[in-house]
């Protein structure tokens, strides 16, 4: 529950009632003193979110893509806060993702490794002696089996960390693309296998071992519904069985191989390999929905364009995913990112590719700023010039030679666009906020997020003309201008989050009684303010949202 002057410690909204068993569990310590107690799974799946999937063109392509999105995703979900309400109580975070991950926690005692409420059995509807001693469950083994504990068919009894919904728990690491960053360093969560899963899988030559143990962690679970009419099938042309598992296993991304097909049918026009980003949050307006999708989107593109390193260790995103859940975290707290000095980018690259690119390529005379020089597709640079064609540093060291010395072709950059050898591996990582990871710094040393996707849209999405040829193609140009300017405000803390915005309207309102309740007729107003927003019917609530100059753009 939010803290607040006359907050009370109880969830005053549980009812003793003696219908079922599982109506005393509040009371016998399900629900925890200063917390709101949500006993059903509708609690977490009636919640919205924001999930885009992006399609690859190979396997090694989306494991590299799927391994750099990983430390984006407490740094979206952050940034797309909106949930800071819920059953009626204001809350101490702003996102929905614990809320969800609880209400489909289905971990038996033993596999959480916490105590037993008084009268029920540690290993819930496991096959298991229930006399059977368990000295230490956090004893396990490196597949996860806790030592000496086994059911009656002999399997063994794990320690599983995570709900079936939570952030991902291995890498799938990008040594068969051209990258070649990962690091077995990275993979430091020590995920539970079904080992069985994992050795066979191993002996088929299209598994290695990190694509094996990414499955293998997904069938440490059973499937949560059979149907009997889906239970024998042609396993050569269907994969209803492992979608089973595979759609039930809700993480913050989800790898997803293509679907079989009879031998006739054109592979060409079906879905291939392919990554869906899930930890934003749903936004109350199609502006904002359509922003982060075409952000993430188009940063995808960008990632398999420039290619840039953000391996950090997972459990460095995991703490991500902890302080992506405070109050306002995406402008107070810092988050563990890979050092934006060692992104593998020349930052000089990425100069010009701001916000005001987009008026320089739209509109004539745009292109001339106080008498100096400046292209569509990036700035002039003292001593180098980077050109139109391409944006690239004309007279950048050929690959293969660095300081006259041969390499094998793999080569890194620093912010200052120095070379570096792959001789000493960089793992180095460090705490940002969210405006230094999207915006980058004022000077320009470090591009940020959102100068990857300009350029990406300059040099690749566009006609290479010196003005925008088309009235059509401006209007496109200008709404996603408006898209990322929404995307940079919330990162700078210009504009307020979902989150931020909705709880103001509870801690301001005129019946809030500062306990922490928000009443019927308090959530009659914000809806009706949110309304308000949607159907652009009221400026000034629209620009309490969004701000002057993104109001402006709406009402135009």
């Amino acid at each position: 529950m939010y803290p607040d002057k006359h907050t009370k410690l109880v969830d005053d909204s549980i009812k003793q009632r003696d219908l079922f068993k599982s109506d005393q569990e509040p009371f016998i310590g399900a629900s925890r003193p200063g917390f709101v107690y949500m006993d059903s799974m509708g609690f977490g799946m009636g919640s919205s979110c924001l999930q885009i999937t992006m399609q690859t063109k190979n396997i090694e392509e989306a494991r590299y893509l799927y391994d750099s999105l990983a430390p984006l995703s407490p740094i979206m979900l952050s940034s797309t806060a909106a949930a800071p309400i819920f059953k009626g109580h204001l809350v101490n975070q702003d996102v929905r993702w614990n809320v969800v991950s609880g209400a489909v926690d289905d971990r038996t005692f033993i596999e959480r490794g916490v105590e037993e409420y008084p009268g029920y059995n540690k290993f819930g509807g496991l096959d298991v002696d229930e006399h059977t001693l368990v000295k230490d469950c956090s004893k396990t083994n490196a597949n996860g089996d806790i030592i000496g504990v086994f059911a009656n068919d002999g399997k063994p009894i794990q320690h599983v960390p995570k709900s079936r919904y939570d952030s991902v728990a291995n890498y799938l690491a990008d040594s068969k693309h051209d990258t070649s960053y990962y690091s077995d360093k990275f993979n430091d969560l020590n995920a539970p296998i079904n080992k069985s899963v994992y050795d066979r899988l191993i002996q088929e030559p299209n598994f290695d071992h990190y694509m094996a143990n990414h499955f293998a962690h997904l069938f440490i679970r059973d499937p949560l519904v059979i149907f009997s009419e889906r239970i024998d099938q042609d396993n050569t042309l269907e994969n209803d069985h492992f979608e089973n598992i595979q759609s039930t296993n809700w993480q913050t991304l989800r790898f997803k191989p293509p679907a079989l097909y009879e031998s006739n049918v054109d592979i060409s026009t079906t879905p291939g390999w392919r990554v869906e980003f899930r930890p934003m949050e749903i936004q109350l307006t199609d502006f904002e929905n359509a922003a982060y999708s075409t952000f993430i989107s188009l940063l995808s593109k960008a990632i398999i364009k420039f290619k840039p390193n953000f391996y950090i260790p997972l459990s460095k995103v995991e703490e991500n995913m902890g302080t992506a859940h405070k109050v306002d975290s995406a402008i107070n707290d810092k988050f563990w990112f890979k050092d934006l000095d060692n992104w593998n980018l020349d930052y000089h690259e990425f100069r010009g590719y701001d916000l005001s690119w987009f008026d320089r390529y739209i509109n004539i005379g745009n292109d001339e700023l106080g008498g100096e020089e400046v292209y569509m597709n990036g700035y002039s640079v003292s001593g180098s010039t980077i050109s139109l064609a391409n944006g690239e540093l004309n007279g950048a060291i050929p690959n293969g030679t660095v300081n006259g010395n041969t390499t094998n072709g793999k080569r890194r950059k620093s912010s200052n666009g120095m070379i570096i050898t792959d001789d000493a591996e960089d793992l180095t990582y460090a705490k940002y906020s969210i405006d230094q990871i999207i915006n980058g710094d004022v000077s320009g040393k470090f591009p940020g997020l959102i100068r990857l996707v300009i350029k990406l849209i300059a040099t690749d999405l566009i006609p290479k003309s010196c003005h925008c040829p088309s009235t059509s193609l401006a209007n496109d140009l200008t709404r996603i201008k408006y898209y990322l300017t929404l995307i940079s405000k919330r990162a700078k803390g210009e504009i307020p989050t979902t989150a931020h915005w909705l709880r103001n309207k509870v801690l301001n309102h005129h019946q809030y009684k500062r306990d922490s309740k928000v009443t019927d007729f308090i959530n009659y107003d914000i809806i009706s303010d949110a309304i308000k927003v949607g159907d652009l019917s009221d400026r000034d609530v629209v620009e309490s949202l969004f701000g002057e100059v993104i109001t402006d753009y709406l009402f135009e």
